[in-house]
């Protein structure tokens, strides 16, 4: 299934949704980024089966014409469709696949998990790392990128990971995500300086994050939250009874996606 819009293009396939842009989008790119993320926003009561979000920049527009003419995105725009990445339910997954513009590398940095390009440079707006600019290669070794790789195995690259998230419930993808950031948030979410051997914590890492880095009383405090979501809402699904039954029962799991 597509949708269509005039500059950005909205596909989904096999239980994901990927949204195509330029790598320098303009204004109406981020307004129409903004509102196709809508859709995505609310957690489905039940039955909803999609898996992940992608954020796929491109090298060349998603789309032409007079629209590609525009003036670059105001700061109120970028920080309107950053939010709207946020709030996104399930997981996202950012694919940069050539130099992105600062304005794209904010929205790049609001995904979870985010696959670049070795030669593909993106913004960082850490204050704490020295560097204006990073190639995905050395993004992925100080932690601002999840996965680096080779320009002509990034697609290779991105079905790998997408078909690691198909395997999982998506509403368990959904619940580890708030669960993740519950923690992280709860703790204080403090950034760790971008040394050798150090990741901060970032959008790109978030997920594969232990515990967030604040002081003891702000992690156990974290741990209390993400606990009392996990017997709230996580094992009331469906799926959660499911896998311990199929664990009980020695046979795969036959889920739901609820």
């Amino acid at each position: 299934m597509q949708e269509a819009y005039r500059v950005l293009r909205v596909v989904s396939e096999a239980q994901t949704v990927r949204m195509v842009l330029s790598a320098q989008p303009d204004e109406l790119a981020l307004s129409e980024l903004a509102s196709a993320c809508a859709l995505y926003t609310v957690e489905p009561k039940t039955g909803g089966g999609i898996k992940a979000i992608v954020l796929d920049f491109t090298a060349s527009s998603a789309g032409g014409g007079e629209a590609q003419k525009q003036a670059a995105p105001s700061p109120e725009q970028v920080e309107q469709t950053r939010q709207a990445v946020q709030a996104l339910a399930p997981p996202v997954l950012a694919v940069v696949r050539a130099t992105l513009s600062p304005q794209a590398s904010i929205l790049a940095h609001a995904a979870d998990l985010l696959l670049a390009a070795n030669d593909a440079l993106l913004t960082i707006t850490d204050p704490q790392c020295q560097h204006d600019r990073l190639s995905g290669e050395q993004a992925a070794r100080l932690g601002y990128v999840t996965w680096c790789a080779p320009t002509d195995s990034l697609k290779a690259e991105m079905e790998r990971i997408l078909d690691m998230l198909r395997d999982k419930s998506a509403v368990a993808l959904r619940h580890a995500k708030t669960a993740t950031r519950l923690g992280i948030e709860a703790g204080g979410g403090q950034k760790v300086p971008c040394e050798e051997g150090q990741q901060p914590v970032s959008p790109a890492n978030a997920l594969q994050t232990p515990y967030p880095t604040g002081g003891a009383e702000q992690r156990l405090a974290a741990l209390a939250q993400v606990n009392a979501f996990y017997l709230t809402a996580t094992m009331q699904s469906e799926d959660a009874q499911e896998g311990l039954r199929s664990f009980l029962e020695k046979r795969q799991p036959r889920l739901k996606n609820r």
